[in-house]
């Protein structure tokens, strides 16, 4: 099995963890007792574990069961932290009532150190959702080509697979895309020479033409002639100076 996690699930896992351990070393929260449990731990021992364990606990959350469960609206979200928080908040309890023989195992005392440790996974959740959300961005903009004017007044994004081309036009380009089968395209003055060199995924198979290679459909090779074509019935021509280039589609 293959673990694919991002960033901020790494933060989650970690942080938890560590901001656990920071809270109740460096602040004795919640009134956590310094001396030797009836186990023989110290409080350097006893924090490290309640850490590990917290830690231990998100990981097989965001690891193991979350790709089996489908999180992403707000009510589904809500349900996952609340899941998170409980089971990390019981894997806690049961590592504290070890220190302590069992003294606290009651119902009350449960529920007060759930309420307790919520308050300390706040932060670790708060990191989480910020570097999501930036994450999320990067993404975003990662599936765009978004094209500026030469005075970088006007601009214009895309979906990468809606691009079909860009064609020179004197001191203007006409970026042709696909909106739902259909060819349309907006001008913008700029050089085409420039947006080669500022998009390197395009191709150049022409003085005139830089194509998208994710958009082609086929490539007609003639005699005379080749060019590339598109899944909206249009094409552009290939120079015999840009043949080479046809090989890296």
């Amino acid at each position: 099995m293959t673990i694919r996690a991002s960033k901020a699930q790494w933060v989650l896992v970690i942080s938890s963890g560590v901001f656990l351990g920071f809270v109740l070393y460096v602040y004795k929260a919640f009134g956590i007792e310094q001396g030797v449990s009836f186990s023989g731990h110290d409080l350097l021992e006893r924090v490290f574990l309640f850490g590990f364990g917290a830690s231990t606990v998100f990981a097989l959350n965001e690891f193991i069961l979350r790709p089996y469960f489908k999180v992403g609206s707000l009510s589904s979200t809500v349900c996952w932290i609340v899941w998170e928080v409980w089971s990390a908040g019981t894997a806690i309890h049961t590592i504290f009532n070890y220190f302590w023989n069992w003294t606290e195992s009651a119902w009350h005392s449960y529920f007060l150190l759930l309420g307790e440790v919520s308050t300390v996974f706040a932060i670790p959740f708060l990191l989480y959702f910020l570097i999501s959300r930036r994450e999320s961005s990067i993404q975003t903009s990662s599936q765009l080509f978004t094209f500026k004017s030469a005075n970088g007044k006007e601009a214009f994004a895309i979906k990468k697979e809606h691009l079909l081309y860009v064609k020179a036009e004197d001191n203007y380009v006409s970026i042709v895309y696909n909106h739902k089968g259909e060819e349309r395209s907006t001008v913008l003055r700029r050089k085409l020479s420039s947006l080669l060199e500022e998009y390197p995924d395009l191709k150049q198979v022409h003085r005139s033409y830089l194509v998208n290679p994710t958009s082609v459909q086929r490539i007609e090779k003639k005699p005379k002639s080749t060019k590339v074509h598109f899944s909206t019935g249009s094409s552009v021509p290939v120079s015999e100076t840009f043949k080479d280039t046809l090989a890296k589609f």
